[in-house]
């Protein structure tokens, strides 16, 4: 047994109509969104009176606006707003695979950025922040054409299931007789796939008024209006879409529609329109579970529901809902809880009924009123004016004529009781004036005060943006990997942190756990800087001291941290990750690309430094050589200077022998000058080797 569609039906309208979200199910908390959406855009109350102050404060959006920018950096100034987690060793490359595209879907494929800032300031300003994730089906269309075809190309062409042709013209070829050529023209017809994301406006979502969380509610959806051409355009059937009663809910009964859409008219209906494939029709995309075989056991069905009719023929079995909602305030055992902005919408209230009233006394104490009788021209005393004349009829004493009504001013009391507002709404959110800015009484807090003001202020905002990433940002990234591991069969190439990445979605199969980390932490971020800093100082001392409590992976960690508080997201950029090992090989790379320059810088050119070597070994043995000759050369002479004076020694005394001889024989007497004169005329020559007459 199985249920009927008409059964369906039933329990679809039975649940839709008692939901949040759908018209009349939920009315007064749709209107506490529309007023809080009024309080932010500062509307009147509807209580003022004609020629009194009508001023409305500005807390609601105050506190919005201040709590965004802090809580919106906190996810996006790092790399990867999220991370998954594996417990084991054999899972830690998918996990680090899924945190690369979860990041890279967000903020490549989507707009991530501006996703969150709309997620966030829903939730802030209208306690749910809810974002869709889907895949997209991106199919388009190309007109093409070809010339020059021969019948193999044609036929090929022909053959291609996404090209449709639409003229076809065949030409004699003028190069070859008989042979045919054709051109073509058509339609080439693409379909991709994406994983898309988009902000569900608050009012738009649907949930069961008991849920107590967002995981498997027993209704969740989005209701939305569209045009009968929309519906037959997302592949419902024709028939059953032209059956659909047009207009079903007006805008006037979606107020927070009101609110966001200006220009529409609150008596207008969604519905009317000459053409009637513009006629606009609510359709729900509910998510819930529903027992359709009877067996006892509810299964979870994803329904398309249109003025009370199943746009299906049967509902279509899923496992999860595409929907992250993100809280900022959670209330135990409810799905709803509050948020800032109803918070402070009651001290707005309050703050700007004081203000009017101080207003008005300022008014009356400038403008004063007067007792007067019938003497006094009442259009004079009805038109105040600075030294404003008015004229009196009567000829007794202006005294006995007008009296002036004195108003006590009360401006002081009411500005203290304006400070008493600020007070309470900053003890409710957190947001501070300090925060938004010095005042003149700011200045004059010690330091110490000041500074336990903003670290408490911080920890309620911290805690909000801890709230909405466990209960809407985590779920988003899950919902991306399993939709990737569903229709991403085959592998792919991303790019991201300027890196191409291979990786295949489809052989994922670890359930990991997501994780986010927003550096939730006391202090300013300056604060954080210096004690950053201080950490990395401390690991530099202990790695230098031969310490194996830190490597160089840790002390990157701290240096990331430190990109990160400074605003400038990504380490990589100035610092080489070695738990990378492509940038632990780069850098290497380039050290020893650095060595080999500075070597060639000092050996321009190897082969004729070695030339140049050997000329100078060669240069050094001819030196040697010669300076040895030399040597020896100048030993002979000395050997050979000192013979030749031995030698013309022995010669003068053999002359002087001789001539002693000749005195004896020819018995003539010379004197021992003159011999040695004679003696001294004769000398040993070395370049000849024999003696010759001395000069």
């Amino acid at each position: 047994m199985t249920l009927s569609k008409t059964e369906i039906e039933g329990i679809v309208a039975s649940e839709e109509a008692n939901a949040i979200g759908f018209i009349g199910g939920g009315s007064e908390f749709e209107k506490k969104r529309t007023k809080l959406l009024q309080y932010y855009k500062q509307e009147p109350f509807g209580d003022e009176i004609d020629g009194q102050s009508t001023v409305v404060t500005s807390d609601v959006q105050d506190v919005v606006e201040s709590m965004l920018p802090s809580i919106l950096r906190l996810f996006i100034q790092r790399k990867a707003i999220a991370r998954f987690e594996s417990d084991t060793v054999e899972a830690e490359e998918e996990a680090e695979e899924k945190t690369k595209y979860a990041n890279w879907v967000l903020f490549k494929q989507n707009s991530g950025g501006l996703i969150l800032h709309s997620m966030l300031k829903d939730a802030l300003l209208q306690y749910t922040g809810m974002v869709k994730v889907f895949v997209d089906k991106l199919d388009s269309e190309t007109f093409e054409k070809y010339k020059g075809l021969d019948r193999q190309e044609l036929a090929k062409l022909r053959a291609d299931d996404d090209y449709q042709i639409e003229e076809e013209e065949e030409q004699e070829d003028p190069g070859v007789d008989g042979r045919k050529l054709f051109s073509v023209r058509g339609v080439r017809k693409t379909k991709n796939k994406k994983i898309s994301m988009v902000n569900i406006p608050p009012e738009e979502m649907i949930i069961n008024k008991d849920a107590r969380d967002f995981i498997r509610p027993r209704i969740i959806g989005h209701r939305s209006p569209k045009t009968r051409s929309d519906l037959v355009l997302m592949g419902f059937d024709k028939d059953v879409v032209a059956r659909l009663p047009a207009d079903q809910g007006t805008i006037s009964t979606k107020e927070g529609a009101i609110e966001r859409r200006l220009e529409f008219s609150p008596t207008s209906t969604e519905g009317s329109s000459v053409d009637k494939s513009q006629e606009k029709i609510w359709l729900g995309e509910y998510y819930m579970p529903i027992d359709v075989n009877e067996d006892g056991i509810a299964e979870y069905y994803k329904v398309f529901f249109a003025g009370n009719e199943m746009l299906e023929d049967k509902p279509e079995r899923v496992d999860d809902h595409p929907f992250g909602v993100a809280v900022p305030i959670p209330m135990p055992h409810v799905a709803i809880g509050s948020c800032p902005a109803e918070q402070t919408a009651d001290i707005q209230f309050w703050k700007s009924t004081l203000v009017r009233q101080m207003n008005n006394n300022i008014y009356q104490t400038n403008y004063g009123g007067h007792a007067v009788n019938e003497n006094v021209q009442l259009t004079d005393l009805l038109t105040p004016r600075a030294a404003m004349v008015v004229q009196i009829d009567g000829k007794g004493p202006v005294s006995n004529d007008i009296m002036p009504l004195v108003s006590q001013s009360i401006v002081g009391d009411i500005l203290t009781a304006v400070e008493y507002a600020d007070s309470a709404r900053e003890v409710r959110t957190g947001v501070t004036r300090h925060n938004q800015g010095l005042d003149a009484d700011s200045l004059n807090k010690t330091a110490t005060g000041f500074k336990g003001m903003m670290d408490a202020s911080q920890q309620r905002m911290y805690l909000q943006a801890v709230l909405m990433s466990l209960n809407g940002i985590t779920q988003l990234m899950e919902k991306i990997i399993k939709l990737a591991g569903r229709f991403q069969n085959e592998p792919t190439q991303i790019r991201i942190f300027g890196k191409v990445l291979d990786m295949d979605p489809g052989e994922w199969s670890s359930n990991l756990r997501c994780e986010i980390d927003i550096g939730i932490g006391a202090g300013d971020r300056n604060e954080k800087i210096q004690n950053l800093f201080a950490i990395y100082n401390e690991q530099k001392a202990l790695k230098e001291a031969g310490s194996l409590m830190v490597d160089e992976e840790k002390m990157f960690g701290a240096l990331d941290e430190i990109i990160v508080e400074i605003g400038l997201k990504d380490a990589g950029k100035y610092f080489n990750d070695t738990s990378q090992p492509d940038e632990t090989l780069k850098a290497q790379n380039e050290f020893l690309q650095q060595v080999l320059e500075q070597f060639q810088a000092q050996q321009q050119n190897p082969l004729a430094e070695a030339e140049q070597v050997k000329a100078d070994a060669k240069l050094a043995e001819v030196a040697f050589k010669q300076d040895a000759d030399n040597k020896q050369f100048l030993m002979t002479m000395e050997q050979d200077k000192a013979e030749a004076e031995q030698d013309a020694k022995e010669f003068r005394q053999t002359m002087l022998l001789k001539l002693t001889e000749l005195e004896s024989k020819f018995k003539v007497n010379l004197d021992a000058e003159q011999a040695q004169v004679v003696a001294g005329q004769f000398a040993f020559n070395p370049q000849t080797g024999r003696i010759d007459a001395a000069g």
